[in-house]
């Protein structure tokens, strides 16, 4: 779609969204200025799929006592989350338990299962 709307390859568009350098300036702006436009964000998923990486970490929570959150997790997990921002990686926090995850379709299990 970028590419048919600047009137460029996507080779071009992708060379654009990654930085690359061998891009004529005023091409760079056109297509900048139509994913602007469009008010485009990366696609993480897709990014990944290409990538063959997630930049994605899951932290899961067993929930079956229900006593699974304290203070001390608070602070690992922020400490996580810290992290993963300068990183530029995705943190999900997911509450899981093994006894209910094929029925619970929120369940964080659910993004990494094959």
């Amino acid at each position: 779609m970028f590419a048919r709307l600047s009137n460029t390859s996507v080779r071009t568009v992708s060379r654009v969204l990654n930085e690359h350098p061998n891009v004529k300036e005023s091409t760079r702006k056109r297509v900048k200025n139509i994913i602007e436009e469009l008010d485009s964000k990366t696609n993480f998923l897709a990014k990944g799929l290409k990538e063959r990486k997630t930049n994605q970490i899951v932290i899961f929570v067993d929930q079956r006592s229900g006593d699974y959150w304290g203070a001390y997790h608070n602070e690992v997990f922020h400490e996580i989350h810290r992290i993963t921002k300068q990183s530029e990686y995705r943190l999900v926090l997911s509450p899981s338990s093994p006894d209910s995850f094929h029925s619970n379709e929120n369940d964080g299990f659910h993004l990494v299962k094959a």
